[in-house]
């Protein structure tokens, strides 16, 4: 095959890709354990919180559908939201007592929370590891009182019409919800709430954060602060296209992909950058910062993959480094690496670069579990309209499309420009980024923090350790970033421990 015939290839799983919302419809990592090996089967011990209406909740989840273990309190159902809206919700209370509370945001945009709940943090777990529902041992309700939501609506349970379509529609939607939960569970009130979101998560939990602390009802809440993985945080360009060179030396040193031919690369990205003005902007990301504004260079991101590009001739099988950059002539360094990738797997995950398609998601069975009908029955999922699902269920593809279609449509504004900056004045915003993950680059997002002012300073003042085997955290002003270099976009399920640990020691204090 010609490298022509790669380019083409490579054109139709980009833009497939592209097409994704920020967050799969499907598990794809295995899980480890806190313990062992062994851990998922340690049983879990029954929480003592009991709410004061348990007896009497219709909420109340009695069993399971093939679930074996000793079920833990569960409630779901649903919370009411504008307009007559639905939201599907699952609230598990902590293990042992804990003023923390959590509400975990999906990303996507258009991916359930229950999804979340069953194959990422929840207290049962269902996933390509485990064929049954199981006790999960990493679940975070061991410190924490959960729930988690269907959201935006006509996501997951929360089906009807008509679908959110824009962030704010979204976060009025949810300040509704969250009333909605504490008018059920008024005891949990007096818990301090943290937002944690995961991918487009960060937007809807920046933007909820902000909204929860001006509303009359709620601002009287005990706010505890705003966790983020695997965030978006600013612009295609930034995000993703301006580090591209500093990502894939990074990931070279761990080993990966162009280890060998490091310097080769190197030589041709620091032209490429020279060209397109990212050398400036990288010699401009100092730690200190240099407390003035990095500007974005304006440059052609068009066209990459031209019909005339793709009918290049080639006496190649594989392609190389140099016929990469020679057939990506413009700045899309993003697009270019994804292409380099490709020469060294041709079928990677770009959710975590050490996989690759060889992951057949058919065989999921969280998706089959969730689409049958004595499942939602007993999570009480009784306002499903199957007009509005696909031929395969509700969660037949695992996300809602028409949903990510209207807000990815309608955007919003970088949650770095506002919002963080406001939130961190009083409360602590904390962020996990994985070195494996090539759908949000983590490079992409540690420059755009290096270029938002928080607190009377730009940036972080720490020097980073990139030569870390394992990562490093910058703490400042009421701010983390942590890089680990053991996951990719889904950290809680590649590493559930390594998150854990970052969520107690940067965000829950």
């Amino acid at each position: 095959m010609n490298l022509a015939v790669h380019v083409l290839l490579l054109s139709f799983l980009l833009y497939t890709v592209h097409s994704f919302p920020a967050y799969p419809p499907y598990p794809i990592y295995p899980r480890s354990s806190l313990n062992s090996s062994n851990a998922s089967s340690v049983p879990i011990p029954q929480p003592s919180y009991n709410s004061s209406s348990k007896a009497m909740n219709p909420d109340l989840v009695t069993s399971l559908p093939e679930y074996s273990g000793s079920l833990p309190e569960l409630y779901s159902g649903y919370l009411s939201a504008e307009n007559f809206k639905q939201i599907f919700y699952t609230f598990a209370p902590a293990i042992t007592p804990t003023d923390k509370f959590i509400v975990w945001l999906q990303g996507g945009p258009g991916c359930a929370g229950t999804l979340g709940f069953f194959s990422e943090n929840g207290p049962i777990i269902l996933d390509p590891n485990h064929q049954t529902p199981q006790d999960n041992p990493n679940s975070w309700t061991r410190f924490a009182n959960m729930m988690w939501i269907d959201q935006p609506f006509g996501t997951g349970y929360s089906q009807g019409s008509p679908l959110a379509s824009t962030v704010s529609i979204a976060t009025s939607d949810f300040i509704q919800t969250l009333k909605s939960f504490y008018a059920k569970f008024p005891e949990m009130k007096e818990k301090e709430l943290y937002l944690v979101g995961e991918s487009y998560g960060s937007v809807w939990g920046a933007y909820f954060a902000q909204a929860l602390r001006s509303d009359p009802e709620l601002h009287a809440i005990p706010f505890g602060g705003l966790g983020i993985i695997s965030g978006l945080l600013s612009d295609y360009e930034t995000q993703n296209t301006i580090t591209a060179s500093m990502w894939l030396d990074h990931v070279n040193k761990m080993g990966l992909y162009y280890t060998n031919e490091s310097a080769e690369v190197s030589t041709f990205f620091a032209a490429k950058n020279q060209q397109c003005g990212y050398a400036e902007v990288l010699e401009r990301m100092q730690f200190p910062a240099e407390q003035t504004p990095i500007p974005k260079p304006r440059v052609n991101l068009t066209n990459s993959f031209s019909k005339k590009k793709r009918q290049a001739d080639s006496d190649s099988d594989s392609g190389n480094i140099k016929e990469a950059f020679q057939m990506i002539t413009d700045c899309d360094t993003y697009t270019l690496t994804d292409f380099l990738l490709y020469l060294k797997n041709h079928c990677m995950i770009t959710y975590d670069i050490t996989l690759d398609c060889s992951f057949n998601s058919n065989n999921d069975p969280l998706t089959t579990y969730l689409n049958r009908k004595d499942v939602q029955k007993q999570l009480h999922a009784i306002h499903v309209e199957s007009a509005l699902t696909s031929s395969k269920g509700i969660f037949g593809n695992g996300c809602n499309y028409d949903v990510y279609g209207d807000i990815v449509k309608n955007g919003a504004p970088s949650i770095l420009e506002e919002a963080i900056p406001e939130l961190v004045q009083n409360y602590k915003v904390s962020f996990l980024a994985g070195a494996l993950d090539f759908q949000l680059l983590w490079t992409g997002s540690l420059l755009a923090l290096q270029n938002t002012t928080w607190n009377g300073w730009q940036g972080f003042q720490e020097i980073p350790d990139l030569n870390s085997p394992f990562g490093f955290t910058l703490d400042e002003r009421n701010l983390a970033f942590t890089l680990s270099n053991k996951v990719g976009h889904m950290a809680p399920s590649k590493d559930p421990s390594m998150v854990i640990d970052w969520l107690q020691k940067t965000l829950l204090g």
